[in-house]
């Protein structure tokens, strides 16, 4: 309930979560994307400045087409693991950027704890106000979910990032392969693991994820993984049957007191 009421209030419709240029190939008037906060969406906002031929600094604001285009352009989105996109939405709202009021509910009295207390203490109180950057990637883009299917490429942001971003650039061809590479530069990373543009968050989830927070932020954000079909990454199923078993043994160990 606190999610369909705070969509109005942050933007979550925006018209620049539809990225757009024009004349990105020949075989069509444009191109455009779904782009979701914490995504990578500050470097998609750069690659739609950079195929039209304009300069952006990373993070301004998006840059609106000249000319219009059309509905049934082709369009492609990227996805991301939810729980590491939650992880580094925490991590860069609410430590490192703490200041700009994107850690909402603010921890602003819950300082100096270590990381996994911290992070629970935040993901207890999380429900209590949506904040843009944190919103299910299924509610994007008028509804993501509901229209997924007509995507004509659908990456993941994960550890094959760069590989999805050179079949991208293949599938459409034109200047796109060329903005990609200025903007990602892709040839440099490709033998490379993608753990994140920003946070490294999937380097830190052992870090700050326990078994309880891990569930709370599965039940949060379950949506998207029914919805968009994202696998539950391993190293989370680890966690939860490493807790199973440690259940198992503590049930198993006979805790009366021997006879001396």
């Amino acid at each position: 309930q606190t999610m369909v009421r705070d969509v109005p209030t942050q933007h979550v419709m925006a018209w620049w979560h539809v990225q757009k240029a024009p004349h990105v190939t020949s075989k069509s008037e444009g191109l455009q994307m779904c782009a979701i906060e914490k995504v990578g969406i500050k470097h998609w906002k750069q690659l739609f400045c950079v195929l039209q031929n304009r300069t952006k600094r990373l993070g301004g604001s998006a840059c609106i087409p000249n000319s219009t285009i059309p509905e049934d352009t082709p369009k492609f989105v990227f996805l991301r693991d939810p729980l590491e996109r939650f992880l580094s939405a925490f991590i860069n709202k609410c430590i490192e950027r703490g200041n700009e009021d994107h850690c909402e509910p603010m921890l602003e009295h819950v300082q100096g704890l270590d990381k996994q207390t911290l992070f629970e203490a935040y993901v207890n109180s999380f429900p209590v106000k949506w904040n843009l950057h944190f919103f299910p990637q299924s509610v994007y883009c008028n509804g993501l979910y509901r229209h997924l299917d007509s995507y004509d490429f659908v990456g993941r942001m994960g550890p094959t990032f760069y590989h999805d971003l050179e079949h991208l650039g293949r599938q459409f061809g034109g200047t796109l392969p060329d903005a990609l590479e200025k903007v990602f530069h892709i040839s440099d990373r490709l033998n490379n693991t993608n753990q994140g543009i920003e946070t490294s968050a999937s380097s830190h989830v052992l870090d700050y994820y326990t078994p309880k927070t891990l569930r709370q932020v599965l039940e949060y954000f379950a949506i998207d993984y029914v919805l968009l079909d994202i696998p539950i990454p391993d190293w989370a199923k680890q966690i939860l049957e490493q807790e199973g078993d440690e259940r198992k043994s503590s049930q198993n160990y006979d805790w009366r007191i021997p006879n001396k």
